[in-house]
């Protein structure tokens, strides 16, 4: 990430000409996480070997991710760079399940960093096209509690490591309403190449390595110019990704969905 911020910052000083951004990004988001999917359904396998009924329900998590926001655009305005750390972040997701005769409770605490630099080349007055990498660091602390019929109150706890290196490539419209007022929006592919490490209760900690997982990123804004040198952006953002694992001793491959999808709201200072 130094040499993506240093190739940020100091290339353009050989140009001698162009505009840099610098301001703040939030994505205040609804995450399905991927991570506890996936290890519910591997929980779901230890209760379906001991031939018991196991059924789950959880609601999205709710939270948000906030960093700040580099970018630099040549006097020509034909390239374009970025670099969002969205670094601070909460989330929380409730979980609810049964298996047979037990009822299941979860707490689950939910970590998460977004690194995201983009290339965007402009084709037209309308179209850009761009190309990109992001980094997602996740971690999820999880604690199930069950009761069995005839036995004392449980209580397990997971812990579970995550790393993406995800590249990105993809399309961008832009259309300008007034000197002050833009729309545009964009969508792309993503290659998800994932590791992941899971802490069981018995304080053993494995190595899972998913399968590389296709997704695909796309967001809608409006940027408004209140006055020269500052820009407000408000959007909405979806992003999806395919994790597929074996678990630690599994013989089958477990597939879950990482989604992500909410309002984004930028400040920006142009210079």
């Amino acid at each position: 990430m130094m040499v993506l911020v240093s190739a940020l910052l100091l290339w353009p000083i050989t140009a001698a000409a162009g505009t840099y951004f610098l301001g703040v990004k939030g994505w205040f988001a609804t995450w399905d996480s991927g991570i506890l999917d996936w290890l519910e359904e591997d929980i779901a396998t230890t209760f379906t070997q001991n031939r018991l009924v196991f059924d789950a329900d959880r609601d999205p998590g709710d939270g948000y991710l906030v960093g700040p926001l580099l970018g630099y655009q040549t006097d020509d305005g034909k390239w374009s760079f970025s670099l969002a750390l969205m670094v601070f972040s909460d989330f929380e997701q409730d979980w609810g399940g049964n298996a047979g005769a037990m009822m299941l409770t979860g707490d689950a605490e939910l970590e998460r960093h977004d690194i995201d630099f983009a290339v965007n080349y402009t084709l037209s007055k309308y179209l850009k096209i761009y190309a990109g990498y992001k980094y997602q660091d996740s971690e999820l602390d999880f604690t199930l509690t069950f009761t069995p019929p005839l036995g004392m109150q449980q209580t397990d706890k997971f812990k579970v490591d995550f790393e993406a290196h995800i590249p990105t490539i993809g399309l961008g419209a832009v259309y300008p309403l007034n000197d002050r007022l833009v729309i545009g929006g964009q969508a792309g592919l993503l290659y998800a190449i994932m590791d992941m490490k899971i802490k069981n209760p018995g304080g053993d900690t494995d190595n899972i390595w998913p399968q590389p997982g296709l997704g695909f990123n796309t967001e809608a804004n409006i940027t408004y110019m209140p006055w020269q040198g500052f820009l407000i952006q408000l959007g909405y953002r979806y992003q999806v990704f395919t994790i597929e694992a074996r678990g630690p001793g599994r013989e089958n491959i477990v597939k879950s969905y990482d989604i992500t999808y909410g309002p984004t709201c930028s400040l920006v200072l142009t210079f």
